[in-house]
């Protein structure tokens, strides 16, 4: 009796599929790459926040959803060598928030 083929989703490769397109902010001249879609920790306190009726990310808000989009050493360097202030922070997450939403509605 010969074994059936498992059942395979291979997670790998639609990740890598998803991640061809990234996106790409500018500050400073310095381009910085993140993924194409937010980690899901950054979606779901997105999405919390969204349900609050918050329209902009309130100050305390503003750390975690950074550290979350850009990872710990973009944003140091965000805040460290481009010197963004907190309402430029709060306005850069705001949009890729956006742009990010953007992307995952369907066409209509």
């Amino acid at each position: 009796m010969t074994t059936p083929d498992p059942l395979l989703i291979d997670f790998d490769a639609f990740r890598a599929e998803q991640q061809s397109r990234p996106l790409i902010i500018r500050i400073g001249g310095q381009d910085y790459a993140l993924p194409s879609s937010p980690p899901a920790s950054v979606a779901l306190d997105g999405i919390r926040l969204s349900r609050s009726g918050a329209t902009s990310v309130p100050a305390d808000e503003v750390a975690g959803l950074a550290a979350g989009l850009f990872g710990k050493p973009v944003l140091d360097e965000l805040i460290g060598a481009r010197r963004l202030t907190v309402a430029e922070l709060q306005a850069l997450i705001a949009r890729v928030m956006d742009i990010y939403a953007a992307e995952a509605r369907p066409p209509p």
